[in-house]
């Protein structure tokens, strides 16, 4: 999975918190969002990390979530994954 769709406010994601690609793209966007704010301690699946898993604008979604607010500066490079901007060869 590991795929990010730009919508007219925020993104998609389409990745599981389960897979360790998914979960470093989604700590590498919420890094770089200045309106990431961190859910209520029962909505924490990553252990207080940084994370769009962890934040309280994301919207669970059957294979993902739904950003409502933040992910600006990410979204703006074509949805590409972090890995794949380093010329990684993405999920698998």
């Amino acid at each position: 999975m590991g795929r990010v769709e730009k919508g007219s406010v925020g993104f998609t994601f389409y990745g599981s918190v389960e897979c360790a690609q998914d979960l470093l793209a989604a700590s590498s966007i919420a890094e770089d969002c200045p309106l990431y704010v961190i859910d209520d301690d029962d909505e924490d699946y990553c252990e207080g990390t940084r994370t769009c898993f962890n934040c309280r604008f994301r919207r669970w979604l059957r294979d993902g979530f739904l950003c409502g607010r933040g992910g600006e500066k990410r979204t703006a490079d074509n949805g590409r994954l972090p890995q794949e901007r380093d010329g990684g060869s993405g999920h698998g």
